[in-house]
């Protein structure tokens, strides 16, 4: 992707000490990375800088890296290549780094500047025309429930054991003796660890709810947008949470109606409460004569998280959670979501293109049939990756 002839002028000023090299100047490069594995700026984003200068990029068949870039820079030769993992390197002449190691690391910092300023400058011109593509649905969803499920498993795992220790949990009675003064006499402390422990369940129940949320979010985003790629997604996005849900739910199942009642309960009472500073009608209270303050209902003090030392009960958290996970078992189990919650367990990123909805729809069978697909385009973009393609 090119920008603009006009656009190009203040890059060629940054890069005004950047030639092209020759046959001949080649004939005695040694390449020696000095600068490896770098992500920011990413890969693209170097690639797209040199083109827009009119360097050439040669493609490469070596282990791990697809393309090379040379360059002359104050009359040294310089090298960038890709590596795995979306990173550039760069390199210097090995003869430039052993005759004069502090003028070629210093050239190599200068370089590196001058790559960052570039390519900050030139993101912003191609963030003008990127954002043209969203307009006409050729965009990808990047694929964030690789990223928020690790989060919400660990949470679950740490519920589960805190269960496991609850439930072996006692009272424990520890004697010390006092002295009064008048002689010493027995004080006994209770200690309830099955309480603490029921305590500790709610510190983990509240992060994992709303890990839970935002990874309904973002399934409802991206079911809808799979099932109907024609959809407007700002336009749906606009709408609320519940008004999304039905858009891409029909709740005339009446199993999966029962989960949607227990997935807005606990989103009402618990995870828009405390992500909002409990600062509901439940946290208001009123002062009346000689009673003191009191909330609006007396209800509030026992089955909201406003008033106790626990957020909510073990027993009760362990309910929810089980019901929040047959949602998910829910979606791997019914079509069309199954195919699409079997997607979101690779690494791919999402089309919204009808065209694109369209191509991965054809290999959507039978779920092992679209499991076998996927394992081989994993396994392709894994060697592609290597460089082994």
């Amino acid at each position: 992707m090119n920008i603009e002839e006009k656009d190009k002028k203040p890059l060629e000023l940054f890069f005004q000490d950047f030639e092209k090299v020759t046959k001949e100047d080649l004939k005695d490069f040694s390449s020696r990375t000095v600068y490896p594995w770098n992500g920011n700026p990413p890969k693209y984003i170097i690639s797209l800088l040199f083109k827009n200068l009119g360097f050439e990029k040669k493609p490469v068949y070596i282990e791990k890296m697809n393309w090379i870039i040379y360059f002359k820079y104050k009359g040294k030769i310089f090298e960038i290549h890709d590596y795995k993992f979306n990173t550039w390197s760069l390199a210097v002449n090995l003869k430039d780094l052993e005759s004069d190691k502090d003028l070629t690391n210093s050239l190599v910092e200068e370089i590196v500047k001058i790559l960052n300023k570039g390519s900050k400058y030139l993101d912003k011109k191609l963030s003008l025309s990127l954002r043209e593509q969203l307009k006409k649905n050729e965009f990808y969803f990047n694929n964030a429930y690789k990223k928020l499920k690790p989060v919400y498993n660990f949470y679950l795992t740490k519920l589960k054991e805190i269960k496991k220790e609850w439930d072996v949990a006692e009272t424990e009675v520890v004697e010390e003796e006092i002295e009064t003064g008048m002689g010493k006499i027995t004080s006994k402390k209770f200690i309830d660890h099955k309480r603490a422990k029921e305590v500790e369940s709610s510190y983990y129940f509240f992060p994992l709810i709303s890990i839970y949320y935002s990874i309904l979010e973002f399934l409802l985003d991206i079911f809808k947008c799979l099932d109907d790629p024609d959809v407007d997604y700002v336009d749906f996005r606009a709408l609320n949470w519940k008004e999304r849900f039905k858009a891409v739910f029909n709740l005339e199942d009446k199993d999966l109606k029962r989960l949607y009642d227990t997935i807005v309960e606990i989103k009402d009472v618990y995870r828009n409460p405390l992500t909002h500073g409990l600062n509901n009608e439940a946290n208001l209270l009123i002062p009346i004569e000689d009673e003191g303050i009191v909330p609006i209902s007396y209800e509030f003090l026992s089955n909201k998280p406003h008033f106790t030392s626990k957020i909510i009960s073990i027993e009760k958290s362990v309910e929810y959670v089980e019901r929040l996970e047959n949602f998910f078992d829910y979606l791997s189990k019914t079509e069309p979501f199954s195919f699409y919650w079997l997607y979101l367990q690779y690494d791919f990123n999402i089309p919204k293109s009808k065209v694109d909805v369209n191509r991965l729809k054809e290999h959507m069978g039978t779920i092992e049939e679209f499991s076998n697909y996927l394992e081989e385009v994993e396994e392709y973009y894994e060697r592609k990756m290597n460089g082994e393609l």
